[in-house]
């Protein structure tokens, strides 16, 4: 097996020659698993000259898959993968047309709003926040989540470029929330000084997150963070 990679637009390209056995299947998923961790839009697997393929290599790709999550995490998007495993997949026949779906949205319901890029821009997110959380039924959340905004909408406002757009949306066991802004500067972790009145917007958000991230994108990028709902499964 010969693995080459390439980046496109903050998007990796794994491109895979030859066969795929047994030991290659785990380094392949090694490969991706790197890939996926590494802060980008998403990772196109290229398996139009592989082959013959490992039985195996179906299952682990799913599962890849899967704990990629898709927007706003990392997406895994597979090419070439011969007509009997395509429908499992969902595989797309080429690598352009694969990148054109990295950044495609889960059909989970979610809300789109759009803030002002101004001091009123928190206000305005955290109250459209707050509502959304009441209408969804997460009362728990209101307070975690108005505070999870708030520092994302303060740092894209006050080091992001417009527009500044905040989408919420829920999953099976948590609510995601991402603000995105026309800024590809990524957002620095500070250790505030003691006393001091700002610095620690990020250390909060991840305190109250199970888990955060930033998604590059075309022309911008998105922060976003993962708050754990009621009726998740223990740790």
């Amino acid at each position: 097996m010969l693995v080459r990679q390439q980046l496109r637009a903050g998007i990796g390209v794994v491109c895979v020659q030859g066969p795929v056995d047994g030991p290659d299947v785990d380094t392949l998923a090694s490969v991706l698993t790197a890939a996926l961790g590494a802060s980008l839009r998403g990772v196109v697997l290229d398996l139009r000259a592989a082959g013959p393929l490992d039985e195996r290599l179906l299952g682990t790709l799913l599962d890849l898959r899967a704990a990629a999550g898709g927007w706003p995490r990392p997406s895994l998007v597979v090419c070439g993968v011969p007509p009997e495993h395509a429908a499992r997949l969902g595989v797309l026949p080429d690598p352009e047309a694969a990148l054109a779906h990295v950044d495609d949205r889960p059909d989970a319901p979610r809300e789109r709003v759009a803030v002002p890029s101004s001091l009123g821009g928190p206000a305005a997110a955290r109250a459209a926040a707050t509502a959304w959380a009441r209408e969804h039924g997460h009362a728990a959340l209101v307070d975690d989540l108005a505070l999870v905004v708030t520092e994302l909408v303060s740092n894209a406002v006050r080091h992001g470029a417009p527009p500044v757009v905040v989408e919420l949306g829920q999953g099976p066991h948590e609510v995601l929330v991402a603000v995105g802004d026309g800024s590809t500067g990524h957002p620095v972790r500070r250790d505030a000084e003691p006393g001091a009145e700002s610095g620690r917007g990020m250390h909060l958000v991840e305190e109250l997150s199970a888990a955060t991230g930033v998604r590059p994108g075309p022309a911008g990028k998105t922060v976003w963070a993962a708050l754990t709902c009621e009726g998740a499964p223990p740790a």
